[in-house]
């Protein structure tokens, strides 16, 4: 079994939806088919500034067909994604990378999967002459928020939002 980290591309739409399904409901704030194509959208048109990276599991096992040989079978399937987008920073004259979501399949957990997406988004950050990531994290959220701590720092910021009308 390995883990590939990838950016998302075209093609990934219907085993990305269900990732995005689980954990939009883990937040009780469930996507139906409409706002799955429209974040979708987002995710996909250059013109947004929302990029996504998923992470893909490629699993090999020897099976017996029906004449009775071995043959090697090779199965791989998403098992995570990160969305981001590169905000730039007045008061700091930098770009930050700021994680909008991202989420990992429960039976791949803690092997490495949310750190490498992480580490992806680093690296396009690096590109674009970021100096720092930032994300937030559910204070409820046990998994990710003990994920986070061991890869970042809490910050001495509290985040306030309001809706537009």
């Amino acid at each position: 079994m390995g883990i590939i980290v990838r950016r998302l591309n075209d093609n990934d739409f219907f085993e990305w939806k269900p990732l995005f399904q689980q954990y939009a409901q883990f937040y009780g704030r469930p996507v139906d088919d409409a706002r799955a194509l429209t974040t979708w959208g987002m995710l996909t048109d250059p013109r947004q500034n929302l990029f996504g990276f998923v992470a893909e599991q490629t699993v090999i096992a020897d099976v017996h067909n029906l004449q009775g040989l071995v043959e090697t079978m090779t199965q791989v399937h998403l098992v995570g994604f990160l969305h981001f987008c590169a905000v730039s920073r007045a008061l700091e004259s930098d770009i930050q990378m700021q994680i909008q979501d991202y989420y990992v399949d429960p039976t791949v957990r803690r092997k490495g999967v949310a750190r490498g997406l992480m580490d992806a988004v680093k690296l396009d950050g690096l590109s674009r002459g970021a100096k720092n990531m930032s994300w937030a994290v559910a204070s409820d959220n046990r998994t990710a928020r003990a994920m986070s701590e061991h890869v970042g720092r809490q910050t001495e910021w509290v985040v306030f939002e309001t809706t537009i009308n």
